[in-house]
């Protein structure tokens, strides 16, 4: 049932004009072009949770869109698509991102502080500078402190968590391999995140 939305080809279209500021206001214009967009992306908004309710609607399809510096805080993107889209910038805090497709998708200086990536696909996304000091997946949260990460019960240092090998990781959880595979990504972009906003209190 992924019906590809008539709203979200109008933001593809416009392109780089066409980017959503958390004003609500064109990034690069005065025109109205940027107000334009906030009434097409909370359509397509509108729709994806009527689709998820079994309502009606539509999958929000919004591969490729140019969405950078958009408020998308506390937005529900269940099994949204967002492959390829320009998120540099914008605020995905509290976003509900459960199955999301953010395959290439570009997370540059994104805040992604308290959202759900759980299931979420991030193969090729760009998380240079995104901003989340806890993410929740589908199995564990994780909390990045100034100089240590907690996953789950299990608490090691920045560097513990990078230098640990397939082997040692198997032996935290039967689940923890894979999982670790899918999120190690995440993790590591976590605490780059934590050492250029130099840490929080541990």
């Amino acid at each position: 049932m992924a019906v590809r939305s008539a709203g979200a080809s109008s933001v593809r279209r416009t392109g780089a004009r066409c980017c959503l500021s958390r004003s609500g206001k064109d990034a690069r214009s005065s025109g109205p072009s940027g107000g334009r967009c906030k009434v097409i992306l909370q359509k397509i908004l509108e729709d994806h949770k009527k689709w998820l309710a079994g309502k009606g609607g539509e999958r929000a399809v919004l591969s490729e869109a140019c969405l950078n510096r958009a408020d998308l805080s506390g937005a529900c993107l269940i099994g949204a698509d967002l492959s390829g889209a320009d998120l540099s910038g914008a605020d995905l805090s509290g976003a509900r991102l459960i199955g999301a497709d953010l395959g290439g998708a570009d997370l540059n200086r994104a805040d992604l502080s308290g959202a759900d990536l759980s299931w979420a696909d991030l193969r090729g996304a760009c998380l240079s500078g995104a901003k989340f000091l806890e993410c929740k997946t589908e199995i564990w949260t994780i909390q990045v402190h100034a100089d240590s990460v907690r996953i789950g019960c299990q608490h090691h240092s920045h560097e513990e968590w990078m230098a640990f090998s397939d082997e040692e990781i198997a032996k935290m959880d039967d689940r923890a391999l894979d999982w670790w595979r899918r999120y190690k990504p995440v993790v590591a972009a976590m605490i780059e995140a934590v050492k250029q906003q130099g840490g929080d209190d541990d």
